[in-house]
């Protein structure tokens, strides 16, 4: 239980340009780290109602990564908006 709170910070309404230059910025990203709590975002963003199909392609894009965490997060998307 003690952590309870600590994906709160994914709750939190964002806009989807924002997401979008988050996801796809080329920077020094080891394990993923970065594009994970982006994904967790988004994700997070569709769990509260917001629209997210306007990242449709910038998700899908991730599907190359063969990190199976990642894959789960672009499946749960593509549930959503396929």
């Amino acid at each position: 239980m003690a952590d309870s709170g600590k994906d709160a910070k994914f709750f939190q309404r964002s806009k989807v340009d924002e997401l979008r230059t988050e996801l796809n910025a080329d920077k020094k990203d080891r394990g993923w780290v970065r594009k994970k709590a982006v994904l967790k975002k988004i994700i997070a963003n569709a769990t509260m109602g917001n629209d997210m199909s306007a990242l449709f392609t910038d998700v899908v894009q991730c599907m190359n990564i063969q990190v199976l965490e990642i894959k789960k997060m672009v499946y749960l998307y593509l549930i959503n908006y396929a």
